[in-house]
């Protein structure tokens, strides 16, 4: 894109477009244009020096003086724009000031206000911030002496506000340190905790284990002689003798008792306390995802302002 200044062909208005373009919309009045009549009307009507070729197109207009009425004019149109919020095309046409005219510090100072909002934004990003000193030693190497001070005074003031801004900043920025640093120290408690847990889940289990293989013989026993019981007294029935009945049934229901003072023994309050260890261990768990999310998000901001002003 190759930017060059015009005058629309319906209300008169100076223009700046990109060359290439074969029609555009004038953005004060709306008319569309031919971009090479737009631009050869505006050389012409501000005294330039121009080539005509029989086929003129906006490529082939060759300018060879420049005013300072034109300068005067851009300037005033870059204010204009920029007093109504149009900073992109203020910024256009600082940049075609200091292309035409680079001697001018008021073009380059226009593109450091421009970003500084007339020094007044201290929290410009250090992308930023660079440009806009790089546009300011080209200030100080144009500017007449006898506004040097006051711009000098100018810019110092807001180095200085920007230094307090950005110290500010610093400030913030350690205490999200020191508050990721705090999330870290909780983290690592809180999964010492879940690990102590696990390791008593994993006791739980092997003591549950030893238990069945204590009791277990004791009861097998208890066990097979009630069974043994059951099967004398059906023995007993089927030769007629109806009196081991009872002890038969005696030592079904025994069969119940024992099995179920078994399971109690064995495994009873060995799953209360693995129940306990479990919901425990999982509320760790859930603090640690919890703290692990707050700490990613403080990262991100610690990142983007590391990344914007330092």
């Amino acid at each position: 894109m190759s930017l060059q200044k015009a005058e629309c062909t319906s209300c008169g208005s100076t223009l700046i477009v990109d060359n290439k373009l074969k029609a555009a919309i004038c953005e004060y009045c709306g008319s569309a244009y031919i971009v090479e009549e737009a631009i050869n009307k505006y050389y012409y009507n501000y005294n330039y020096n121009y080539n005509f070729t029989n086929n003129i197109t906006a490529d082939n207009v060759i300018v060879t003086g420049k005013g300072d009425a034109e300068k005067e004019r851009l300037l005033k149109n870059a204010k204009t724009n920029e007093g109504l919020g149009e900073y992109g095309k203020a910024k256009q046409i600082y940049t075609l000031i200091t292309d035409d005219y680079p001697g001018d510090y008021r073009g380059w100072l226009g593109l450091a206000l421009l970003i500084s909002k007339n020094n007044t934004k201290t929290d410009i990003t250090k992308y930023e911030y660079d440009k806009v000193c790089d546009y300011m030693k080209k200030v100080f190497i144009c500017v007449p002496s006898d506004k040097k001070d006051e711009i000098r005074r100018q810019w110092d003031d807001y180095k200085n506000k920007r230094s307090d801004n950005i110290n500010r900043i610093k400030k913030e920025l350690d205490d999200l340190i020191n508050k990721e640093k705090h999330l870290t120290d909780l983290i690592n408690i809180h999964m010492s905790k879940s690990e102590e847990y696990y390791k008593r889940l994993n006791g739980i289990n092997k003591k549950g284990n030893d238990i069945k293989k204590t009791y277990g013989v004791f009861f097998g026993l208890i066990y097979l002689l009630f069974l043994s019981v059951i099967i004398f007294g059906i023995v007993k029935l089927f030769s007629g003798d109806w009196r081991f009945i009872v002890y038969g049934l005696i030592a079904i229901f025994g069969l119940f008792i024992i099995g179920s003072i078994y399971e109690k023994v064995s495994s009873g309050f060995i799953n209360k306390k693995y129940v306990k260890y479990s919901s425990l261990r999982e509320s760790e768990s859930n603090k640690i995802d919890d703290l692990k999310q707050e700490k990613s998000i403080l990262q991100d901001k610690i990142k983007t302002i590391n990344n914007k002003y330092f």
